[in-house]
């Protein structure tokens, strides 16, 4: 059995990842990017350099942040609907 290293699993995750045609991301505790698919960045219009460190706020769906924000809260602090 072959053993990855942590940056070889993250590696391989997201080369998987790019490969759904859904939006896959991961945020940090302030609501920036953090990481996300290609799918997600093709949405964006922007490169993966791009996205990390900014919000839905500065996003095409900035209108709908507001919204997005609450489902954030929801899925990082485990908050019931």
């Amino acid at each position: 059995m072959i053993k990855l290293t942590a940056e070889k699993e993250v590696m391989y995750l997201c080369q998987l990842f790019d490969k759904i045609e859904g939006s896959i991301y991961w945020k940090n505790l302030s609501y920036q990017y953090v990481m996300c698919n290609e799918y997600m960045l093709n949405m964006a219009g922007l490169k993966k350099e791009e996205i990390i460190g900014i919000t839905d706020y500065c996003l095409p769906w900035k209108k709908e942040a507001n919204k997005i924000r609450e489902i954030d809260e929801l899925v990082i602090f485990q908050k019931n609907y």
